[in-house]
């Protein structure tokens, strides 16, 4: 048995019982369907809104609220309600409140992580205030994740053509802000640092990007290699992941149930596993030079992903390929200028709108090709009572068949 084989086994037999420990005291809540509640608590992130509603999360529940005042992080809130359960097939029950009844006991206490929060928001007004619709939104997206003050019609299209993964602050963004952070750093500073300023950085960027889960894995990752680095040990993309995936799920076992989490997860292990295959296989194709380096990388994510989309949402557009390799190449681009417009703000909010208008040609180029691809609403493949069950045969066949590649 080889080390790597003998590491794993044992990170499995102290994993599991760790997990299935923390799983077990998450799932036991102190309430039931009908129970009329009243929770005191502090909100730990910021408030989605949509349209003229807001959403959030407080002590595991739903809340949807119509109030014209904003919610903030960090406000201290008095929620009632009676609680509900929604009918869903997901192996975790979801709870809401109906008709919730929300009233401010205090002010927003001052903090770092309010401080980063109004430092997003100033952000976000840089491209509000110079941009058209959708392109401030679409922007807002890429760079910080933020997705409230999408059009309706606009976000379909998102969806309908595959596309909707570029609003969602993910990997790339960490990725792009790591390496060419320390890569710059290291022009000017020694090595431990320039590290050290990065790892900074990248904690800032976490907040200010909502610290979702594909930002927090992307993190974790990150913060190993640089670990890793400082300690110049070789490390392998595959199992920073698997590490990265297993702390996560220690802190917070009911990420494992979290779309976003599973997307992030299966999406990045399919550019470790998968993706060099495809690329090989590429460059083997006629005009092969045409087509954008990251042709092979989507597939790859498109292949460890489809089952989660199925079974999550019930359909698939196997042509999403096309308006990805149209639009993919442009958007580390975009969000360098991103980086750099938010760095801006922080020194002059109008240095900031003015490179902000470097961003509406492609920009627009981005639009044109999700309204186009959006409307081709035939090719979205829609399916219904698929199960984890076939996932998990999926998965099965993939890695053996990955498995047996290796061994060939």
């Amino acid at each position: 048995m080889c080390l790597k084989t003998k590491f794993f086994l044992i990170l499995v037999c102290f994993f599991l019982p760790l997990y299935l420990f923390r799983l077990v005291g998450k799932l036991r809540l102190p309430f039931r369907e009908g129970d009329r509640i009243r929770i005191i608590s502090q909100l730990t992130s910021e408030p989605i809104t949509r349209g003229e509603s807001q959403f959030f999360r407080i002590e595991g529940i739903e809340v949807t609220t119509f109030e014209t005042q904003p919610l903030d992080y960090g406000e201290r809130l008095e929620v009632s309600g009676t609680v509900a359960k929604r009918n869903t097939e997901a192996f975790l029950p979801q709870y809401y409140l109906l008709q919730p009844q929300i009233k401010k006991i205090g002010p927003v206490q001052a903090n770092l992580f309010k401080s980063l929060f109004q430092f997003r928001k100033k952000i976000e007004q840089v491209f509000l205030k110079t941009l058209p619709e959708p392109h401030n939104s679409l922007i807002s997206g890429i760079v910080l994740g933020i997705q409230q003050s999408l059009a309706e019609d606009f976000y379909a299209n998102l969806k309908t053509s595959g596309t909707l993964h570029i609003i969602v602050a993910s990997g790339m963004n960490i990725s792009l802000l790591a390496g060419s952070l320390k890569d710059f750093l290291a022009r000017f500073l020694k090595r431990k640092p320039a590290i050290f300023v990065s790892e900074i950085v990248i904690l800032i960027y976490f907040v200010i990007a909502g610290m979702t889960p594909p930002i927090a894995r992307a993190a974790i990752m990150a913060s190993i290699l640089y670990l890793s680095q400082l300690l110049g040990r070789k490390t392998e993309g595959v199992w920073i992941l698997i590490i990265s995936g297993v702390l996560m799920l220690i802190f917070n076992p009911l990420l494992l149930f979290d779309t976003g989490f599973q997307l992030s997860f299966t999406a990045t292990l399919g550019l470790f596993t998968l993706s060099p295959f495809f690329q090989k296989k590429i460059k083997q194709i006629p005009f092969s030079r045409f087509l954008p380096q990251e042709t092979g990388e989507t597939l790859a994510a498109m292949v460890f992903t489809a089952p989660i989309l199925l079974v999550t949402f019930g359909n698939f557009n196997p042509f999403s390929l096309i308006p990805n390799i149209l639009i993919l190449w442009l958007i580390p681009y975009l969000m360098y200028l991103g980086f750099i417009i938010c760095g801006l703000s922080f020194l002059s909010f109008f240095l900031a709108q003015i490179l902000c208008y470097l961003s509406w040609l492609p920009l627009t180029y981005l639009i044109l090709v999700i309204n186009i691809f959006g409307r081709f609403r035939f090719f979205e493949l829609n399916f219904a009572n698929f199960s984890w069950f076939f996932a998990l045969g999926y998965y099965l066949l993939l890695f053996s068949l990955l498995a047996n590649k290796r061994n060939v």
